[in-house]
């Protein structure tokens, strides 16, 4: 999910998490005022705030949101979008391990692997 309907939503968000050159951290009001000023940034807050991360990328379903031509032999044209679901299915990180996972944990093989 996109977090930006517009170019400008996608440079103030960037703006708003900017770091402070002298302290090294981000200004959280610059944070809250972007969001009160860019409501097309919530679909994407929710959906964060309500889904963990998959345990891994074997775990991870894949969408594609441009679709692809795919042209036959009579040339006959059909738009398609992909969607990859694990075959062992999509697996969601618990709170308690993501609390305690490192950066790259998406990385390691999954426990099936």
């Amino acid at each position: 999910m996109f977090f930006a309907r517009t170019p400008s939503t996608f440079l103030d968000k960037f703006l708003a998490l900017a770091k402070d050159v002298h302290t090294g951290k981000a200004d959280p009001s610059e944070f809250t005022a972007f969001l009160k000023q860019h409501p097309d940034n919530a679909a994407q807050a929710h959906f964060l705030a309500t889904n963990n991360p998959p345990t891994s990328l074997r775990q991870c379903r894949l969408l594609w949101n441009t679709y692809v031509s795919l042209v036959d032999h009579a040339g006959k044209t059909t738009n398609v979008r992909w969607r990859f679901v694990p075959e062992d299915g999509a697996d969601r990180l618990p709170m308690r391990s993501l609390r305690k996972s490192v950066e790259s944990f998406l990385r390691r093989p999954s426990k099936t692997a």
